[in-house]
C-alpha cells in the first residue's frame, strides 16, 4: 500500500512555512509520518500473510499488528488536532 501526497490546494495553498527555524517544514514531517505509517501497516499485512502460511511466529504477528495500530491511532489523533485547530481558526472573528 502506497500513500501518495500531491500539492495542497484550498484557502491555505499559498501560505509558505515560517523560515528561521532551521527544521523541517510541516509538510515534510507529515509526509514522512504517513510513509512510516504506510510501512507499519504493510509490515503488519505481510506478517498476517506469513502467519497464514505458517512461516512466522504468532508473537511477531501480534507485535506488527500492535505497531500498526499504534501508528494509525497516532495519525488519527494528529488529524483530530488539526481539524480542531482549523475549526478554531474559522471561528476567530476578523
Amino acid at each position: 500500500m502506497t500513500v501518495k501526497i500531491g500539492a495542497l490546494s484550498g484557502p491555505l495553498s499559498g501560505v509558505s512555512p515560517v523560515s528561521g527555524g532551521g527544521g523541517k517544514g510541516f509538510e515534510a514531517v507529515f509526509r514522512e509520518t504517513l510513509q512510516q505509517a504506510s510501512a507499519a501497516v504493510g509490515k503488519a499485512e505481510m506478517a498476517g500473510r506469513d502467519a497464514a502460511l505458517s512461516s512466522v511466529d504468532a508473537h511477531e504477528v501480534a507485535a506488527a499488528l500492535t505497531d500498526a495500530e499504534t501508528t494509525v491511532e497516532s495519525l488519527v489523533a494528529i488529524r483530530d488536532k488539526l481539524v480542531a485547530a482549523y475549526n478554531e481558526l474559522v471561528r476567530t472573528p476578523i
